[in-house]
């Protein structure tokens, strides 16, 4: 055997126990995850692969060669499918694990590998061809088929790993595990290509047997690949407590001192008796040697043992108890020796397991053997020379060890505990000071926390910027320092660090931002330097502020004085003083947002009528005591509509939201702006002297809404009517106030618009009144109070009547006779019309067929009709259903409807002008004239006739823009083929009038006045 085999034979060997070291760091560090045993399995089975080469490149004839060869075998079939697994793991590729047949792909050919190669006993022979050369016994195999199997196996496995590192690193974010990753893509790549490269050059059998460096090329991406999980944490360890991990630290310290003081008693033994004592029992020294020896594995390996504390403690209970009589024993004829020190050694180390178990049996086993001794051998001559000498020595030295550990233990045991509880004081403290924490008292809270931590930590100035919606320009902030500083608050309290570019990426991507230095930063943080050293800042460290894994601000520590460096568990004290402080903000604010969103409205951000009520009653109780008058103005948006139907709800906010900015500029601090709702905005001026004052701020809020808007480029004009009502003149509570406010506006709007009116005793007894109607005329139909009159239409023709007009009158018991003026367009408003109009149409055609049974004339019954009938989707039913139940034609029926349904609304209403067209109903305009007309509209409309309003003709004879009206009326009539009927004729000359110009019927008290239902059917009878 040449050198060289001993070397790449030592070498091997090496590469065993190096990857054994690896597999058992990898499960050392976590051997909960699939990852790191994983890991550990192909390391053991490299090392298994070479340990086998090693042998079998060394072995003494050809048969122990191939014996190791197919040990080596079983490795190196293992180590490919362990590996595939590993990455598919470490990629986060387990989806794929998910389904059933991914693990039969990985592991059977794995199996059918270990089989051929490590475990058949006939296909072996076609694989191994061994002959001895100065390297050793070396396979020389060709192109066999079971050699290119596995090859093949070896290069489908290879490159599904590498294409998972490519996928895994294309994936990655962080830019230091991309880094990494591309170390493990590259470095397997290359070692792949050379072990291809290998394997290629022994089967063209060139005798180069390169092969025989495969392992030692794929130790280089394991090593990589260690060096990239210490450095990116790609591989995690055991998340423990603080308490847990830091004793079973010290445990195994423990553990590991008792192995080693162990082991080197049992060389310190064989020392002292083969070369002091010069003992000629060797087998007997070497044997106790040993055995003390063997005691040390054990209480290592019990360490090992996956199993729970208290059965490792009693292992180590009955190791340790039966290791002191057999050392004790051993040791007879050296009493003065062993009556004390090593037992003494023994219960020092057990101390440190904070167990009584191990305590108590370990000292019955030392009473006990002392016992023993007592009995066996009462008397005992001792003989002190020079080995005895040594070995007290060694031993005094491992107690006096074991006891300096201790005390190292304990006085570190006890600062950490000062730490804890100081710490856990600091978190009570803070947390005592935030738990009540809201929106008055957050300043004061926020001073008394920073300076408990800047005590706590030494700092000289701590700072706290809270940004939940990450906008520095709306942060708050908070600052504390020490009274020593000198600087002005304006530089101390600067708040532009926050916003630097550096800062900000820092506290985003990190969180944590150490400066150890000020001095020290790079150019990237310039600007941050130079603000820290015009605040004399020599160190900084900078803390996130995290609420519900969010985060929502910083804390900022400056130290002025001194330089301060930082560690991990400073860091994580002030992390948990940081996710307190974020917490208590959230509520703050959360508290913030609930008020805002009950008090605030929602789009324009000023108050809604819950706060501006508050305040109002503020004001009345000031007010009362002080006799001080104040005003509350009423402001509603004139055709506001239009603007949200022409061009959108979207357009309509904005003005909105300008609405409520100028009217908050119009305004003193004292005063109160709110949005009432819709375009409704409300205004209480505080302590005025007069109602001129009122009247001067009024006149400035409409001259500022007459100032155009400018929305995206578009001018916009809009105004609005305003009324105003006084304290205490007009009410004495917030309701009354407002109610007579707004009251006060719509006489505005009805009085043309865009001006402000003051509410006034006429209009409240106007108001008054309307209510009582309102209220009555819910009943007036179940109490038969409304009844129908009928005034005549006649043929200017012939003078005869031709029909008649059916009108509402309601005789109200204590109020009299109410007028049709007042009650129909509080019926229009309140929805009534629907049930009142169907009642008149109803009543109406019942009456004009019991007169057609009579014998009495033909007429027809013409109904006024309201545009809320119109557009009820069931009008047309209604009508045909009355015209059914009461059996009257059609053709004895007209609608009148007013000129601006006909004009203004929509198609719908043409669709149902048509069909009741359709039915033979005449349709006729009412008030023709008094509205904007369409002449394209009223071409297209189904009507019959055209009402002139008797405005117009009571003008006819001394009017001559009245006369030329009803002249354009009359000849539009004729033009369109229409009839043309005129109201309100009461004297002669009119009638003349329109005779002459051919007006069809006629209408007025000249004729008929409205006649109750005997009166009409006796005007009718007389008429036969």
């Amino acid at each position: 055997m040449n050198y060289i085999t001993v070397l790449i034979s030592g070498l091997y060997l090496m590469v065993t126990f190096l990857c054994i070291m690896l597999g058992v760091y990898f499960l050392y560090m976590n051997n909960n995850t699939i990852l790191n045993r994983l890991a550990f399995l192909f390391c053991i089975s490299l090392s298994c692969w070479c340990f086998g080469a090693a042998l079998s490149l060394t072995a003494s004839n050809a048969i122990d060669a191939v014996l190791w060869l197919k040990f080596s075998a079983i490795g190196a079939a293992g180590f490919w499918a362990f590996l595939l697994h590993y990455m598919i793991v470490l990629t986060d590729s387990e989806r794929l694990l998910k389904k059933r047949w991914m693990k039969y792909v990985i592991y059977v050919p794995a199996i059918i590998m270990i089989y051929v190669r490590g475990v058949s006993k006939e296909i072996p022979e076609e694989l191994y061809h061994f002959k001895k050369i100065s390297l050793g016994w070396v396979s020389n195999t060709g192109f066999s088929f079971w050699t290119l199997l596995f090859d093949l196996y070896m290069i489908s496995f290879t490159l599904a790993g590498i294409f998972l590192i490519y996928r895994w690193k294309k994936k990655i974010k962080d830019d230091h595990q991309r880094e990494q990753a591309g170390n493990i893509y590259n470095s397997y790549i290359i070692s792949f290509l050379i072990a291809i490269l290998g394997e290629l050059l022994d089967h063209l059998q060139m005798g180069c047997y390169f092969h025989k460096l495969t392992p030692f090329i794929l130790l280089v991406p394991i090593l990589i690949l260690c060096y990239s999980i210490r450095n990116s944490n790609l591989m995690k360890g055991d998340t423990q407590s603080d308490d847990i991990v830091f004793m079973e630290q010290f445990r195994t310290k423990i553990a590991r001192h008792l192995s080693e003081a162990f082991c080197f008693g049992g060389i310190l033994y064989l020392i002292s008796q083969c070369y002091f004592i010069k003992s000629t029992d060797i087998k007997r020294v070497v044997g106790f040697s040993i055995v003390l020896c063997l005691f040390g594995l054990g209480v290592y390996l019990i360490y090992k043992l996956a199993i729970k504390k208290d059965a490792k403690v009693m292992l180590y209970s009955i190791l340790l108890s039966i290791a002191i009589p057999i050392i004790t024993l051993n040791f007879t004829d050296y009493a003065a020796i062993t009556v004390w020190a090593f037992p003494f050694i023994i219960i020092i180390a057990t101390l440190l397991f904070n167990n009584s178990t191990i305590l108590t049996m370990v000292s019955t086993s030392i009473i006990l053997t002392q016992l023993f001794m007592w009995i066996k051998v009462p008397n005992s001559l001792v003989n002190v020379d020079t080995s005895d000498y040594f070995t007290r020595i060694g031993l005094l030295g491992v107690g006096i060890g074991l006891i300096y550990y201790i005390n190292k233990i304990y006085i570190f045991r006890l600062s950490q505990l000062s730490e804890r509880i100081k710490t856990q004081d600091l978190l009570y403290l803070i947390s005592s000071r935030v738990i009540n924490v809201n929106c008055t008292n957050m300043k004061e809270k926020m001073d008394e926390v920073l300076s408990l931590v800047c005590e706590y930590v030494q700092a000289d100035r701590a700072h706290i910027y809270f940004n939940i919606k990450n906008d520095m320009e709306h942060a708050d902030y908070y600052c504390w320092c020490n009274e020593f500083s000198k600087l002005k608050d304006e530089i101390l309290q600067d708040t532009r660090i926050a916003k630097y570019e550096w800062l900000k990426k820092q506290v985003k991507e990190t969180g944590v931002v150490m400066i150890p230095d000020v001095a020290e930063l790079t150019q990237e943080a310039e600007k941050e330097k130079d603000f820290l050293e015009k605040q004399n800042v020599k160190s900084m460290l900078s803390i996130p502020l995290i609420s519900h894994e969010q985060k929502i601000g910083f804390l900022r520590l400056d130290y002025v004085l001194k330089y301060k460096t930082f560690d991990e568990a400073f860091i994580q004290i002030l992390m948990t003083v940081g996710n307190i402080l974020g917490e208590a903000y959230k509520k703050t604010y959360s508290e913030q947002k609930i008020e805002k969103m009950a008090y605030y409205d929602q789009l324009t951000n000023i108050p809604n009528r819950q706060l501006f009520g508050q305040r109002i009653n503020q004001v009345i109780a000031s007010a009362d005591k002080s006799g001080d008058l104040f005003g509350i103005i009423f402001l509603d948006l004139d055709s506001f509509k239009i603007i949200n139907d022409t061009l959108g709800h979207h357009y309509g906010d904005k003005i909105l939201i300008m609405i409520a900015d100028r009217l908050t500029k119009c305004i003193r601090k004292t005063d109160t702006v709110c949005r009432f709702g819709g375009d409704e905005f409300l205004i209480m001026l505080n302590n005025i002297m007069s109602e001129k004052d009122i009247e001067t701020v009024a006149t400035k809020i409409i001259k500022q809404l007459e100032e155009p808007l400018f929305i995206e480029g578009q001018e916009i004009y809009i105004t609005a009517s305003v009324g105003i009502s006084v304290f205490p003149t007009d009410g004495m509570d917030n309701d009354t106030l407002i109610k007579n406010a707004d009251i006060a506006m719509y006489k505005a709007k009805s009085s043309g618009k865009n001006q402000f009116v003051f509410c006034s005793q006429e209009m409240k007894e106007e108001i008054e009144q309307t209510m009582v109607i309102t209220s009555n005329l819910y009943h007036a139909l179940d109490r038969s109070e409304l009844a129908i009159v009928y005034q005549p239409q006649v043929s200017i023709e012939t003078g005869q009547i031709i029909a008649v007009e059916a009108l509402a009158r309601w005789y109200h018991p204590e109020l009299g006779l109410i007028s049709p003026a007042i009650f129909i367009p509080i019926a229009e408003h309140t929805s009534l019309i629907n049930l009142i109009g169907e009642w008149i149409l109803k009543e109406s055609c019942q009456q004009i067929k019991k007169w057609h049974n009579k014998g009495l004339l033909p007429i027809r019954v013409a109904v006024n009709v309201s545009v809320n009938q119109l557009l009820n989707t069931n009008f047309v039913n209604k009508v045909m259903k009355i015209l059914a139940d009461t059996g009257l034609d059609s053709k004895y029926l007209e609608l009148e409807i007013t000129e601006n349904i006909a004009i203004q609304e929509s198609d719908y209403i043409f669709d149902v002008l048509s069909k009741l067209k359709a039915l033979g109903i005449s349709l006729a305009i009412d008030d023709f004239g008094t509205e904007y007309s369409s002449l394209n509209r009223i071409k297209l409309l189904p009507v019959d006739r055209l009402k002139i309003d008797m405005h117009f003709i009571s003008g006819i004879l001394n009017n001559e823009k009245d006369k030329v009206i009803v002249d354009v009326i009359i000849k539009l009539a004729k033009d369109l083929n229409l009839k043309v009927i005129a109201e309100g004729v009461e004297t002669q000359e009119q009638l003349n009038y329109l005779l002459e110009k051919k007006c069809d019927e006629v209408q007025g008290y000249f004729f008929y006045k409205p006649l109750s239902t005997s009166d009409m059917e006796e005007v009718l009878t007389n008429l036969i």
